[in-house]
């Protein structure tokens, strides 16, 4: 190298000496880009030392860097700039918290979103492992990470499967924050069965009715925020129309009336919901299914018997009304026989010793009391 090229070369390595140590303890707040950001996000101790390794693993990684200013960022992640780290120590604040910065690799450092949020899901295997849920899913939104493939459906399932329906609403009240929003469709109707498992889970009694019921109507509403209620891909269509999500809160309603109001429809949410759920049939159902695809069965069985099962129950409450009677008797037939002949070709592809979501929906409606 040149003496002229080397006298550049350590004036620039003083450049960044220098930037370093002018830009400790400086204080995030006050640069009016990262105003927005805030504190990081923190976590309470959960089950297991695995899981609150992940957890930090990921603030640490992921989180603190998205927050950093570029010139932080350059010494975290260049490696020629890491020895400033090493030999000039770093700190920086976010929020009221001070970070020492350390040097990160991005390949061997920063964890796969996809790979490691799948073993985060399996690791949380206790409820209060749910409750940083939120705080890890405002730290994936701000730092920019997007979670792909069926990870949502599957994180709301198991948290849901864990009775922890509450952490999942909060997620989706605090979308703007938390990216859990529901303009995706598989989104929104797994978010819909958790209320319908809440009821599941109470054995279908009065107080897990009425909560089951609660949360669904507050899904309904929350679809009526722009952040929930943007296009699915189809022209005009809204989230709201689809007939398995209108479905689930009649059939919560209906089994209210029938196990808990006498077959009355009192507050006439029976009338309502199944108003709504005939005319999202209308104009949204596709009762076909492949059958040579016994996923594609599994699946769609699962969304339509609880349909089904709503709207046999509400022909029951609202036989007096002739009008609206027919209309569900007519969709009823129809879609009884779509049911009948998934769950036909579900048995035939199906061991004697496994069993199918879909099959196991159907056959828990079909054993419970207020089944018609």
């Amino acid at each position: 190298m040149t003496g002229l090229g080397l006298e550049g070369a350590l004036r620039c390595r003083q450049c960044i000496l220098q930037a370093a140590k002018s830009s400790q303890r400086r204080t995030f707040t006050s640069t009016p880009s990262r105003q927005k950001h805030g504190a990081l996000p923190t976590f309470t101790p959960t089950s297991s030392a695995e899981l609150d390794t992940i957890l930090s693993t990921f603030r640490s990684k992921v989180f603190v860097p998205s927050r950093l200013l570029k010139r932080h960022r350059d010494l975290v992640y260049r490696k020629r700039n890491h020895p400033v780290l090493t030999s000039e120590p770093v700190t920086v604040t976010i929020g009221d918290e001070e970070i020492q910065l350390e040097p990160i690799d991005r390949i061997a450092d920063v964890p796969n979103i996809r790979k490691e949020f799948g073993h985060l899901l399996r690791v949380m295997k206790e409820p209060s492992d749910w409750d940083n849920l939120p705080a890890f899913l405002e730290g994936l939104f701000l730092a920019k990470r997007k979670l792909y493939g069926g990870l949502v459906e599957k994180m709301v399932r198991r948290a849901s499967e864990m009775g922890r329906q509450g952490v999942v609403m909060e997620c989706v009240r605090r979308a703007g924050t938390t990216g859990l929003v529901l303009n995706n469709a598989k989104h929104l109707r797994q978010v819909m069965w958790g209320a319908r498992l809440r009821a599941l889970q109470a054995g279908w009694g009065e107080e897990g009715m009425d909560k089951a019921l609660l949360q669904a109507e507050q899904i309904m509403e929350l679809l009526e925020d722009p952040k929930h209620s943007s296009k699915l891909g189809v022209a005009g269509e809204h989230p709201r129309n689809l007939p398995e999500v209108n479905g689930v809160v009649l059939e919560l309603a209906a089994v209210k009336a029938v196990k808990y109001a006498n077959s009355k429809d009192e507050d006439r949410k029976v009338a309502t919901y199944a108003t709504t759920t005939l005319a999202s049939i209308r104009t949204h159902g596709n009762f076909d299914f492949n059958s040579d695809d016994w996923h594609d069965a599994s699946y769609k069985l699962q969304m339509w018997a609880p349909v089904l099962h709503g709207l046999r129950l509400a022909f029951g409450v609202l036989k007096e009304n002739t009008t609206l009677a027919q209309d569900i008797r007519n969709t009823t037939r129809e879609l009884g026989e779509v049911v009948s002949q998934t769950r036909t070709m579900l048995l035939a592809n199906t061991p004697q010793d496994r069993t199918r979501r879909g099959l196991k929906v159907y056959d828990d409606i079909a054993s419970s009391q207020h089944a018609s």
